[in-house]
C-alpha cells in the first residue's frame, strides 16, 4: 500500500509539473520563432523545440507543443503578439513532444499534417486523425513560402522527418538531430541505431548550406549539431557511452 501511495504521488507530481509549464518563444529573424514547450521524461521536466513561421498570409507551426494547455498558449501568443492565426501544423513524428497538442489545434480549426506512418502510430497512441497525410516527401506552401517535408530514413524513430525552408535555408531537424549540448542520444526506446547514422549522413549531404539547424531539444545556435549527432551515435554504438 505504501509503495502504491508513493507511486501515485510521483505520477501526480509529474502531471502537476506539466500543467504548470509555460512556453518560451524566441525570435530567430525572417519571421521565424523557436518555441520551447515542456514535458516530463524519466521524472524530470524536459524542454522540446518547435518552430513557428509568420508570413503575410498567416502562421505555420512545425510540431505541436507537448500538450493541449501549452498548445493553447502558443495559439494565444500568435494571436496577441503577431495578430495572426495559425493556418496549419506539421508534426515530424508521433511522440508527445511533436503531436501532443493536436486536439487543441483541431478544436480551433487549425489543419494538422503528418506522414501516413506518423498518423498510424499517433492513432494507435489515442491521438485523433490528422487533417491530411502524405506517403512521400512533400512540399507545402504558406503564401509564396515553400515548406519541404523530407524523410531521411529511420533514426530516433522509424517515422522521423525533417522540414526544410529553402528560401531562408532553415532546417528543422526534430528529434533525429541532437543538439551540441546533448551528451547522450536521449530516448532511444524506438531508435534504429544502425539506420540513424546513415540518415544523418543523408541530411548532411542534402542540406550543406543550412544557415540554421534546429534540433528537437536543446541549443540551436551551433550548426554542427548533425556532426555532433554522428559522434554520439559512434560513441554509443562502440560502447563508449551509456544512454
Amino acid at each position: 500500500m505504501k509503495r502504491l501511495i508513493l507511486c501515485f504521488c510521483f505520477l501526480y507530481n509529474c502531471c502537476l509539473a506539466q500543467t504548470k509549464q509555460h512556453i518560451k518563444v524566441t525570435p530567430l529573424g525572417n519571421g521565424f520563432y523557436v518555441y520551447e514547450s515542456y514535458g516530463v521524461f524519466k521524472g524530470s521536466v524536459v524542454g522540446g523545440n518547435g518552430l513557428l513561421l509568420s508570413t503575410p498570409k498567416g502562421a505555420a507551426v512545425i510540431d505541436t507543443p507537448w500538450d493541449d494547455d501549452q498548445t493553447n498558449q502558443l495559439i494565444d501568443w500568435v494571436s496577441k503578439n503577431l495578430n495572426q492565426k495559425i493556418l496549419f501544423c506539421v508534426s515530424t513524428h508521433y511522440h508527445d513532444d511533436r503531436i501532443g497538442g493536436i486536439r487543441a489545434l483541431q478544436v480551433k480549426g487549425i489543419k494538422t499534417y503528418a506522414s501516413a506512418a506518423t498518423s498510424v502510430k499517433a492513432l494507435a497512441e489515442g491521438y485523433p486523425k490528422v487533417s491530411q497525410t502524405f506517403k512521400n516527401d512533400t512540399v507545402l506552401h504558406i503564401g509564396n513560402t515553400p515548406i519541404e517535408v523530407y524523410y531521411p530514413g529511420a533514426g530516433h524513430t522509424a517515422d522521423n522527418e525533417v522540414v526544410w525552408f529553402p528560401k531562408q535555408k532553415v532546417l528543422f531537424g526534430g528529434c533525429i538531430i541532437k543538439s551540441t549540448d546533448a551528451n547522450s542520444l536521449g530516448n532511444i526506446a524506438e531508435a534504429d541505431l544502425k539506420a540513424w547514422p546513415i540518415s544523418i549522413e543523408k541530411l548532411i549531404k542534402r542540406y550543406p548550406d543550412a544557415v540554421t539547424i534546429i534540433p528537437g531539444h536543446g541549443d540551436w545556435t551551433d550548426n554542427s549539431s548533425m556532426q555532433h549527432t554522428l559522434k554520439l551515435l559512434e560513441n554509443h554504438n562502440s560502447g563508449t557511452t551509456n544512454n
